[in-house]
């Protein structure tokens, strides 16, 4: 009896496994940066983006926050941070001098 549950099972796992790799697999898409109208939504949607690891479209809702508020210190961090994991130093710079004063 185990050893008929057994087989079932060692079958089961094979059918699924041939299923589940004859599925195609898809490229992540990225979408472009939706125009934010509101602080709240532009600095959400940066830390949705950073959580994802889509660092691209969470420096740019970075950007769209902080022209709402170009004195916040946490968000320019936050900014300076994303570029640095990026590896664009450069523009990481103009944030860490603004941090430094």
């Amino acid at each position: 009896m185990r050893q008929g549950r057994a087989r079932w099972l060692a079958g089961l796992a094979i059918v699924t496994g041939m299923a589940i790799s004859a599925l195609p697999a898809y490229a992540k898409e990225t979408a472009e940066p939706v125009k934010i109208t509101s602080f709240s939504g532009a600095y959400l949607a940066a830390r949705i983006a950073e959580g994802d690891n889509d660092l691209d479209s969470a420096i740019a809702y970075y950007k769209q926050a902080l022209a709402f508020a170009p004195g916040d210190t946490a968000l320019q961090q936050s900014l300076m941070l994303s570029l640095i994991a990026q590896g664009r130093f450069e523009e990481s710079l103009v944030y860490a001098d603004k941090l430094k004063e």
